[in-house]
């Protein structure tokens, strides 16, 4: 889906952002289990359209 529609792009970025996020502040935070899921949720992406 996303190849299809940026056929070009060589990047995908992305961001989790959570309960009490400050993104680009002094206490900026990362919000852990955000970011486990949307790692599992990319690898899965990656191996579909790499088949």
């Amino acid at each position: 889906m996303i190849q299809g529609k940026y056929p070009d792009a060589q990047f995908l970025c992305t961001g989790t952002g959570g309960p009490g996020n400050n993104a680009h502040g002094p206490d900026e935070k990362l919000h852990i289990p955000a970011s486990k899921r949307l790692t599992a949720v990319l690898s899965a992406t990656v191996a579909a359209v790499s088949r």
